[in-house]
């Protein structure tokens, strides 16, 4: 059987501080109507729709698509497959772009086309909301994979220990004690 990445993607991304920032912000702008482009398995999109909010959600990958519609909503979600062009003129107040879904547009052409899609579809005076990373600070360098997996990290330290170190230096044999590596001289 074959690892359902997209049915996990909740599971390994459990963290929902952006989502929470976007259903409040909706609030505060007093949206009625919101576009999720990118709604992946449409955790945001059913936060919103339990405060009451019209959300269409818009994403390019069927099988996110199919995670998402096959969970319970309270309210109404419009699931749609696609990319930015699939949201009608005026038909949000508010539109997002939550966790990477800005990055993936790597070129000029590609962002000129999704704002001017995401501006055909905002009502006059309506919202755009997303986020970027800033590479300057380069966060990831200090990741590992216990921070990133919580849920295993008792297990990723224990292979840890199993795991030679660079360069051919002695390693753990997992009860503590340092190894020789193979390829050591007398």
């Amino acid at each position: 059987m074959a690892f359902d990445f997209q049915a996990s993607y909740d599971e390994l991304n459990p963290g929902d501080d952006d989502y929470r920032f976007y259903a409040a912000l909706a609030v505060e702008v007093g949206a009625g109507r919101v576009l999720d482009l990118g709604c992946g398995t449409g955790t945001l999109a059913r936060l919103m729709a339990a405060q009451g909010i019209h959300v269409v959600g818009i994403d390019p990958d069927p099988d996110m698509l199919r995670v998402a519609s096959s969970k319970p909503a309270a309210g109404h979600i419009d699931w749609r497959r696609g990319y930015s062009d699939s949201a009608g003129p005026d038909s949000a107040d508010l539109a997002v772009m939550s966790g990477h879904v800005a990055q993936v547009f790597t070129d000029d052409d590609a962002w000129d086309q999704v704002l001017t899609d995401l501006h055909r579809a905002l009502i006059p005076g309506g919202t755009l909301a997303f986020e970027t990373r800033n590479p300057g600070h380069r966060k990831w360098q200090q990741w590992t994979a216990a921070d990133m997996y919580p849920q295993y990290a008792d297990s990723l330290r224990k292979q840890r220990r199993y795991t030679r170190q660079h360069d051919g230096e002695s390693a753990s044999d997992g009860g503590g004690q340092p190894r020789e590596p193979k390829n050591a001289q007398p």
